[in-house]
């Protein structure tokens, strides 16, 4: 893994350089994983838009309705706009936070706005999309 040195350098009090990947590595370092902007999981951020995976969780199903089945999931709890048009998001100026689940919305909001305050004077706009969060998506069986 690259050190914040090798992405970013700072000047003049502010941080200059590869800004998703330094959003991306502050991220990880509070205990979240990067995805893609549908929810599937990535190593290297995507350029415009960063999608955020929550702290894992030990989930147990039913197989067959009898058959404990136990394994490690995160949830898909946020969406981070760095440049988008659209939503009028733009790296250097506004990020626009969409959060999935009313209980990740303050947290993310908290990491966002200091990650944001590090870089630069950028405002982050939050949205609460939907009061519970999403599931990680993943490549189908078979796909490589």
């Amino acid at each position: 893994m690259a050190s914040l040195g090798d992405i970013v350098e700072f000047k003049d009090g502010f941080i200059h350089g590869n800004i998703p990947a330094y959003v991306a590595e502050e991220l990880k370092r509070e205990g979240y994983e990067i995805a893609t902007s549908y929810g599937m999981r990535v190593y290297a951020p995507e350029k415009d838009a960063i999608g955020i995976l929550g702290p894992e969780i030990q989930r147990t199903r039913k197989f067959l309705g009898i058959i404990p089945i136990s394994k490690l999931e995160r949830d898909y709890v946020a969406n981070l706009y760095l440049n988008n048009p659209s939503l009028e998001a733009k790296e250097d100026k506004i990020w626009i936070l969409d959060v999935y689940g009313d209980n990740n919305l303050k947290n993310l909001q908290k990491i966002t706005e200091g990650i944001a305050t590090r870089i630069g004077n950028i405002g982050v706009h939050t949205r609460l999309e939907s009061r519970e969060p999403k599931k990680e998506e993943f490549f189908p069986d078979g796909y490589n």
